[in-house]
């Protein structure tokens, strides 16, 4: 009998790995053909779904269970979005924030990147101290108010880096930074995975997993700077600005594990088969994209 529970188990979980590889395809071939072959106004569009969805889920997290509260808050995170949008024309710039790319003033969004920064700074005290820094959170109020800066500075970001590359260069860069942490963590912390990082919000990751996605980050960063021809200062500058990207993806990561710990769920949602909801997917895109607008403000506009 134990012989036929641990069959079937291993058909789930076999079952289980294949629907995931699957959708992190179909994801992934959405995601390309968006950041290299679509317009700035059909990538805006397209961004908008996606963080729209995003902010339904995160009204879960936050505690807004009836649907007209969703609504009312996603209403917030449109107004939000829209006063990003115009606030040049307000301020007196005649400009608007996400037009063509010679005409962006990029003060705003760095500005908007360093809130943004200092949120995921915050944040990953929290996760370090959790669950003491619950209490921080507790209020239904105060988590839909964290969905402001978790999600408006990444969609902004998202759609600075397209408007900067249209081709898609700098969102495929940032994105592999991310992917290549997350894939790295994996095959490590199975392999190897014995200390663990922050087993109070997320038992499965790893000290060791760490080590493995900036391994994989490391074989990105030697390929770039062979095809760059990178000087050794300018190699060190991009492995540095890696190394940050990779370590607030892993904060994302945790801290909405985190969330979803306080709210006694596995999953932000349903929509991705296999994976769950939008915010699992962007967990570590969340603090990730806005240090890597902000250190390509800084560095490169």
């Amino acid at each position: 009998m134990s012989d036929i529970k641990k069959s079937s188990t291993e058909v789930f979980k076999v079952a289980g790995l294949r629907q995931r590889v699957v959708t992190a395809l179909v994801i992934a071939a959405v995601f390309f053909g968006l950041a290299i072959f679509a317009s700035l106004f059909w990538f805006q569009l397209a961004c908008c779904l996606i963080f729209l969805i995003a902010a339904w889920e995160w009204a879960d997290l936050s505690g807004i269970g009836s649907r007209v509260g969703k609504i009312l808050y996603l209403i917030v995170i449109i107004s939000a979005a829209m006063i990003l949008h115009f606030v040049f024309r307000l301020a007196f710039f005649p400009v608007y924030l996400f037009v063509e790319p010679n005409e962006i003033y990029p003060v705003l969004v760095e500005v908007l990147m360093l809130v943004a920064v200092i949120f995921w700074i915050v944040a990953t005290l929290l996760v370090a101290t959790y669950p003491k820094s619950s209490v921080v959170f507790a209020s239904s109020t105060i988590r839909a108010l964290m969905g402001l800066f978790v999600l408006l500075p990444t969609w902004a970001g998202v759609v600075f880096l397209k408007q900067q590359h249209e081709s898609g260069g700098l969102l495929l860069w940032v994105v592999a930074i991310i992917a290549l942490a997350d894939i790295g963590a994996y095959f490590a912390g199975v392999r190897f995975g014995k200390h663990k990082l922050a087993s109070r919000v997320s038992p499965g990751k790893t000290w060791e997993g760490v080590l493995g996605g900036i391994i994989f980050n490391s074989i990105l960063v030697t390929g770039l700077a062979l095809y760059w021809h990178l000087s050794m200062s300018e190699l060190w500058l991009v492995f540095l600005v890696t190394l940050l990207v990779l370590a607030f993806s892993i904060v994302g990561d945790l801290f909405e594990s985190m969330m979803k710990r306080h709210c006694g769920v596995k999953d932000s949602g349903t929509i991705l088969p296999g994976h769950g909801g939008i915010l699992d997917r962007i967990d570590g895109w969340m603090p990730a994209i806005p240090v890597f607008t902000l250190a390509y403000i800084v560095l490169a506009v």
